[in-house]
């Protein structure tokens, strides 16, 4: 009751300690139940994400090897073709064989566009970070699209606005690709103009420097709504653009990727029927005043080429690989261009000789895989001695997959040339490095390799057994057309080199089987490997293939028999057509 008396309804709150404990209990289980679900859940994203990764590597590495196997054909249609353009052809004829060049042209850039995209988009995708001059890269530029721009009969200029650093820091080639891609598209759109490259500084300090590039054309032009899917994989315009002019649509979707890893952006306006302005805008650090003095990529840039035959006059080479007979066929090319040479069989050999003629070499063509010491130790040794750091290097290997040529751009190498030798690529790459001093009369200009160790010229041995053994010419996956024309057509030379590869090689069956047996596969591995280049440099490209097979199965772990046995095959069938072309 209350004061008054008057009754009073009191309302309490009773709590059973049992129940609240129970509840606890009950929160605790939940938390600990929501745990192992999150650890679960992140365990599975994780497991889901290296199964991921897994595969795009996978699918780079397929990709990598695809495209190594369809480059090999297409190195013996293009050189064919490159020997025909050499001869005496009706103006009919050699305008087909100039197609067949410029169709295998575009469907090299379509596998190495999709080779690009693959890398990139598993992340295997790395930038160069040198010094380098603009005034190069455009003046390549301009000299690529020389011919496409006249046959068409259309202008083209580049040109600057403002004050521009001459030397940068980046990534040159990847640079040019962007530019190549989109001067391409520009020359294939366009029917009549001008198509001109503006370069057009945005900030520019004593460091840095932000550059926009500009390609402009007055072709048919882009409407606005298709501009926005420009940059997507496989994509173009509409159909009717693929109808009419070809293409995937990847060069621009590389060329957006490419920008953005170089921190960069990319887009385009256009008026159809008015043309387009493809732009990108990059930053760069600014190469130190002198760095690029010695820089030996970008000391020519000539915009007409010296004619065949003294491209590489006075240019000072030094040959490193560990087979001797490629060692001869790069002499033999590099000779007819007008360069003199040295030669070392491995990369000790090499740095010794390097050591006792510092600036006695404008460049050097090394090997990857060598014994005693190979070609990226080699050149690490060459980056970290003070007289020897500024000498190019220029890996030339059968080995073509994106980690090699990281590892070799890694290494302090500059450039990178896949072999097969392509006598025109060489040659280009490699005047592009002169300085055009004449080599020291103390220094030989090459190995003499005499005449007399040749009793026969292929032709005779082959007439001598006519019956005995098919030619060599006939049997499949043989190309001696593009060896020949490294050689100056020297028969007899090449019979030298069909003798020593027989010598090499012969027996490689046998020492393939004592090393899986005695589990020495990294030595059968570069053997592989050695088999692969020699091969593919001598035409012989059948066994080039099989090797390559053989030597990244045995990389990847994996049963070897059968690729030992196909190789094995294509060796029993063509030793005797090589001993008679080779003279016994």
């Amino acid at each position: 009751r209350d004061d008054s008396g008057n009754p009073v309804r009191v309302v309490g709150t009773h709590v059973d300690l049992t129940e609240r404990k129970n509840a606890e209990l009950a929160l605790r289980e939940s938390e600990s139940r929501y745990r192992h679900l999150s650890d679960t859940l992140e365990q599975q994203v994780n497991e889901r994400t290296r199964e991921l990764t897994a595969a795009l590597a996978a699918k780079s590495q397929f990709l990598a090897n695809m495209s190594h196997e369809i480059r090999t054909p297409m190195n013996a249609v293009l050189g064919l073709a490159q020997l025909l353009e050499r001869e005496p052809l009706t103006p009919g004829q050699a305008a087909q064989v100039r197609h067949i060049r410029e169709a295998g042209d575009a469907l090299l850039l379509i596998i190495n566009d999709i080779l690009d995209l693959s890398k990139i988009e598993a992340g295997q995708f790395t930038l160069e970070q040198s010094g380098f001059n603009l005034t190069t890269v455009l003046e390549r530029l301009a000299n690529l699209f020389r011919f496409s721009i006249a046959e068409k009969g259309l202008h083209f200029s580049t040109r600057r606005e403002g004050d521009i650093p001459e030397g940068l820091v980046g990534d040159p080639h990847r640079l040019g690709q962007v530019l190549t891609n989109l001067c391409g598209n520009a020359v294939k759109f366009t029917e009549r103009g001008r198509i001109e490259v503006v370069v057009i500084p945005l900030a520019v300090t004593d460091t840095h420097a932000r550059l926009r590039f500009e390609v402009r054309d007055t072709g048919i032009g882009i409407t606005a709504k298709t501009l926005a899917n420009l940059f997507q994989a496989f994509t173009q315009a509409d159909e009717s653009i693929t109808r009419r002019f070809g293409g995937t649509g990847l060069g621009l979707t590389i060329s957006k990727r490419l920008v953005e890893l170089m921190q960069g952006d990319i887009g385009a306006i256009s008026t159809p029927g008015q043309g387009s302005t493809f732009w990108i805008e990059i930053p760069f650090a600014r190469a130190a005043a002198g760095s690029l003095a010695d820089e030996p990529a970008r000391r020519g840039g000539s915009p007409t080429p010296p004619t065949k035959g003294q491209r590489l006059a006075g240019l000072r080479v030094l040959v490193v690989d560990d087979v001797a007979m490629n060692r001869l066929l790069v002499e033999q090319a590099l000779r007819q261009e007008g360069a003199t040479t040295r030669t070392a069989g491995d990369g000790q050999a090499a740095l010794d000789l390097l050591k006792a003629q510092p600036g006695g070499f404008d460049v050097v063509l090394m090997d990857i895989q060598m014994p005693v010491m190979d070609g990226i130790t080699a050149t690490r040794a060459i980056r970290a001695d003070a007289n020897l750091a500024g000498v190019p290097v220029i890996a030339f290997t059968a080995g073509v997959l994106g980690e090699e040529r990281t590892a070799a751009l890694a290494a302090g190498m500059n450039d990178f040339l896949a072999k097969p030798v392509d006598l025109d690529t060489m040659t280009e790459l490699l005047a592009s490095y002169g300085n055009n001093e004449a080599l020291p009369a103390s220094t030989p200009a090459f190995t003499e390799y005499p005449q007399e160790t040749v009793t026969v010229t292929i032709e005779t041995m082959t007439q001598a057994h006519p019956e005995a053994t098919p030619k060599l010419d006939d049997l499949p996956g043989v190309n001696l057309g593009p060896v020949l024309e490294l050689l100056g057509g020297d028969r007899e030379l090449l019979g030298q080199l069909l003798s020593e590869f027989i010598g090499e090689f012969e027996s490689l069956p046998a020492e393939a089987d004592a090393a899986v047996q005695a589990g020495e596969t990294e030595a059968l591995t570069r053997r592989m490997h050695t088999l692969k280049g020699t091969a593919a440099n001598l035409g012989l490209m059948e066994l080039a293939e099989l090797a390559s097979a053989a030597e990244q199965t045995l990389k990847q772990h994996q049963p070897v028999a059968d690729a030992l046995a196909a190789l094995r095959t294509s060796l029993a069938e063509h030793l005797p057509a090589l001993r008679a072309a080779a003279g016994g």
